[in-house]
């Protein structure tokens, strides 16, 4: 061995010293990296591990960095020791800089003060390296086989560099709006009722999605995660909307939100105009239903009035008894979102129904309407107005009689489907839909409804001046478990709407239209009392109160929140479950077990009858 290795040669000490050294520097800069991985807010601890990390590489350089420059130049005089610890220590210093730089890019984290300072430091830190070890490195570089090995080097460095600018620059600017959703039922694809909403946006006063949350305590949030990806999908509709995710820690302008009580939680989503930032629409949470709902609350502010009747035992809107009473906080909630005013409306002191009114809910009265006020009622809808009923066959209500005039015959008699039972005899679900907008979105995505002791509608043949329709069905043909009907199958219709049809034109000019100031009757009726009570959320993810929300839009010609997805996808997806027949889990051996060992058969008789 010559004079020049047996200098580079280390002690034992040394070794043990240079080793300890790195690996502390490396656990250090790995806990740097974490907290960036989980976009969480730079912190003292941060600094100190930085710090330590920086120290200790410096301590690693001094012990190593004459053995490096032995590496690269067997044959070279070995530098002063200085100079030699003070590049090995630049390199370090770049490379962990470039590192933490780059995991908070792939975090999502906003460019920062702190990554300028990275970036500058990484720079400055390669390049001065570069500068201290350019004359090993450049005899080094000498030999053919290193030059071949650079070479592969550079080659491979080109082809991530040039793969990092398409993942990052140019596919997000020009091609992101060109994705696939595999999914069945496109659970990561914005409704089209959403993209008709986005399509509203004027140029001329631009709306920002800006989505709230505290990286620190949701960085392991699927949810969330989803919902900076769906925002993404917001912005991609229209060249007038924009978005971003803000961090009360980190942001200013998200903490000056937070303080002025823009949203009353976090994580959630607030909905403004860009030029008139204090118009805005809070809301609290970041589904797509929360966020287009939200954006049409934004471009369309004018409100509804809904009047709930009472006086004969109606579902009260919130629950009055705590967790375990009937209440419909959960429906009357989404309609508020939906901009509308509730008010409770008695018939036996009113004189007549209010003219604001845009729809009455009757929510299962458990004792019938005197004369005067089924009269009110029928004076209200014979003027065009809109009625929404849930009834009960287990109470005795008179709606049945009100219903009846609109071609909805009521049958007081309890239904059941056994083969979408839920918990015993009369409790089952429904996903029977038909193609009416009221309920097609819950068709598209398989989402089910719970009902509790229902009865059931037929058609009134010999109402001619209204058109009927059937929304959703017992699945099976089901049975009458009690009451009037006990001979009676189904399938049985649970939900139906009534509306006054169109006038014919005149005989003799049939191109005559319908005049504009024609207000039609609208009747919904569902056969089930508790179709909204907030107690049927205990049989899970059940639609129930979005329908009823539909129901509403229908009646009063909202019809742009009809549509709209209710569902969180990664829930759904994670629900989903697929079931395996026998000859599905033939396949699946076939293909996990003999498709490789078939491969690598034919791989052997390919290369033997090369090799003849």
């Amino acid at each position: 061995m010559t004079e020049n290795n047996t200098t580079m040669r280390l002690s034992t000490g040394k070794l043990i010293l240079g080793l300890a050294a790195l690996a502390v520097a490396v656990v250090c800069l790995a806990l740097v990296l974490v907290h960036r991985a989980k976009a969480q807010a730079w912190s003292g601890a941060d600094t100190g591990l930085s710090v330590v990390a920086a120290l200790l590489a410096v301590v690693a350089a001094y012990v190593f960095a004459p053995t490096v420059q032995s590496a690269l130049n067997p044959r070279a005089e070995a530098q002063p020791a200085m100079p030699a610890t003070i590049g090995l220590a630049l390199l370090l210093l770049g490379l962990g800089s470039l590192a933490v730089l780059l995991v908070n890019r792939v975090a999502g984290q906003p460019w920062g003060k702190a990554d300028t300072i990275l970036a500058v430091v990484a720079l400055l830190g390669l390049v001065a390296a570069a500068v201290v070890w350019w004359e090993p490195l450049a005899r080094g570089l000498g030999s053919r086989g290193v030059l071949l090995q650079v070479n592969a080097g550079v080659v491979a460095a080109l082809v991530l560099g040039i793969l990092v600018i398409l993942n990052y620059t140019i596919i997000p600017r020009h091609f992101a709006s060109i994705k696939a959703d595999l999914t069945e039922g496109k659970y990561y694809t914005l409704s089209d009722q959403t993209e008709k909403i986005v399509k509203q946006i004027a140029k001329d006063n631009p709306v920002e999605l800006l989505l709230l949350i505290d990286r620190s305590r949701t960085a392991d949030n699927q949810d969330v995660h989803s919902a900076m990806k769906r925002i993404e999908d917001y912005d991609r509709l229209s060249a007038h909307l924009t978005s971003k995710v803000l961090d009360p820690n980190i942001d200013l302008e998200a903490r000056q939100l937070r303080e002025e009580g823009a949203l009353s939680v976090i994580p959630g989503v607030l909905v403004r105009f860009k030029n008139q930032p204090t118009m805005r629409e809070g809301v609290d949470g970041y589904e797509e239903q929360d966020i287009t709902r939200g954006l049409l609350k934004l471009l369309n502010p004018s409100s509804r009035k809904l009047y709930f009747l009472t006086g004969h035992g109606e579902m009260p809107r919130e629950a009055a008894g705590g967790q375990n009473s009937a209440g419909m906080g959960i429906f009357t909630k989404i309609l508020e979102n939906d901009r509308y005013e509730t008010a409770d409306l008695d018939l036996r002191t009113s004189a007549a129904v209010p003219t604001d009114a845009a729809a009455v809910i009757a929510v299962a009265p458990r004792l019938p309407a005197s004369p005067p006020e089924v009269q009110k009622l029928e004076a209200y809808l014979g003027g065009g107005g809109r009625l929404l009923a849930f009834i009960d066959p287990l109470l005795k209500s008179n709606l049945g009689d009100v219903l009846k005039k609109y071609g909805i015959v009521w049958h007081p008699s309890v239904v059941d489907d056994p083969t979408m039972s839920l918990m015993g005899a009369g409790a089952f679900f429904s996903q029977t839909y038909t193609e009416h907008e009221a309920v097609r979105i819950f068709s598209q995505y398989k989402l089910p409804v719970a009902f509790f002791g229902a009865g059931y509608f037929t058609q009134d043949t010999a109402a001619g001046s209204y058109e009927l329709t059937e929304l959703i069905k017992t699945q099976s043909p089901g049975k009458v478990l009690q009451g009037p009907d006990t001979t009676a199958s189904g399938p049985f219709t649970l939900l139906m709407l009534s509306s006054t049809k169109d006038p014919e034109p005149p005989a003799d000019d049939k191109s005559a239209a319908t005049p504009p100031d024609t207000k039609r009757i609208r009747v919904a009726a569902v056969a089930d009392g508790d179709f909204v009570n907030d107690q049927l959320s205990m049989f899970g993810d059940v639609a129930n109160p979005q329908v009823a929300a539909n129901l509403v839009a229908w009646l009063t010609d909202n019809t742009q929140v009809i549509g709209i997805r209710a569902k969180n996808p990664m829930q759904d997806e994670q629900n989903r479950k697929i079931t395996l027949d026998d000859k599905g889990k033939r396949w699946v051996v076939l293909l996990t077990l003999f498709m490789p060992l078939a491969l690598i058969v034919a791989a052997g008789i390919g290369m033997r009858i090369a090799r003849r």
